[in-house]
């Protein structure tokens, strides 16, 4: 069987489907497409968060009060919460301890199947960047997805 012939076709069938619909708008992503990142209105970053990473492991929990950074093997640490400055698509908390920068974004652990809605990086004196992701706080007297 030869498919050379069918090619073409199938080449200018994958350019199409990449094209503009008739009316000149983007058509509409597919249904299985990932959720677009949440849009953050003035005010967003005022709810807690939780961080975590791997590789080196660590969290850091941002609480209306406090941020607290955790890591195995080190102290933990728990500063005062100096408030969210809005950075663009970004907030971000700026402490004498460390720094936390927070962009909504898919973003995975990299080590189970959850899948977080924005994407953190904590910069610290000692570790430099930490990557990882996070979410708003988790009711934990609801059952898991």
């Amino acid at each position: 069987m030869r498919l050379v012939p069918a090619l073409p076709f199938l080449a200018m069938l994958a350019l199409t489907a990449c094209s503009r619909s008739d009316d000149g708008y983007d058509k509409a992503p597919p249904a299985d497409a990932p959720a677009a990142p949440p849009a953050q209105a003035p005010g967003a970053w005022s709810g807690g968060f939780d961080l975590i990473g791997t590789e080196p492991f660590w969290a850091v929990q941002i609480r209306p009060d406090t941020l607290s950074l955790t890591r195995p093997d080190q102290p933990a640490v728990t500063v005062a919460n100096p408030g969210v400055e809005d950075a663009g698509q970004s907030g971000l908390w700026t402490t004498s301890a460390f720094t936390v920068r927070l962009t909504p974004g898919e973003c995975s652990d990299g080590m189970s199947d959850r899948k977080y809605p924005y994407v953190a990086v904590v910069t610290t004196t000692d570790q430099g960047d930490l990557k990882g992701c996070g979410a708003p706080p988790r009711d934990t007297s609801e059952p898991r997805p």
